[in-house]
């Protein structure tokens, strides 16, 4: 089976044409991907994504990142510190 990378760009231009976001789950595995995962990959940048296992270095981790357009509702906005 192959990747479904046509999907994956088709996908980003029907989100982008319908100001849907596009979020991406990615387990980065630094032997599969590169650093930039499947989007660094492919030249697409999802507005949210997910990442577990390498930002940890295999500790129980994640992160969320992304737009500031989607995640400000979910974090508050700019920190002040």
């Amino acid at each position: 089976e192959n990747p479904p990378w046509a999907f994956l760009r088709k996908l980003r231009t029907l989100t982008e044409a319908h100001g849907s976001a596009l979020i991406f789950d990615e387990m980065i595995n630094c032997v599969i991907a590169p650093p930039g995962g499947v989007q660094g990959l492919l030249c697409i940048k999802a507005d949210m994504a997910s990442y577990g296992k390498i930002v940890g270095s295999g500790m129980p981790i994640g992160v969320v990142a992304g737009a500031a357009t989607y995640l400000d509702a979910i974090d508050g906005g700019n920190w002040q510190y």
